[in-house]
């Protein structure tokens, strides 16, 4: 039982590590695109 919890909370915490990543790259890229419109214009 102490191991199940125990690989639960490794899962989830990186789990919400990958989410944090993916949410930073959508931000990054977000940037970039805004940059090099701003660039454009």
């Amino acid at each position: 039982m102490t191991n199940l919890n125990l690989w639960r909370r490794k899962y989830m915490s990186n789990k919400g590590i990958i989410i944090l990543v993916i949410i930073w790259m959508l931000f990054s890229l977000v940037w970039f695109l805004a940059g090099n419109t701003v660039k454009g214009m």
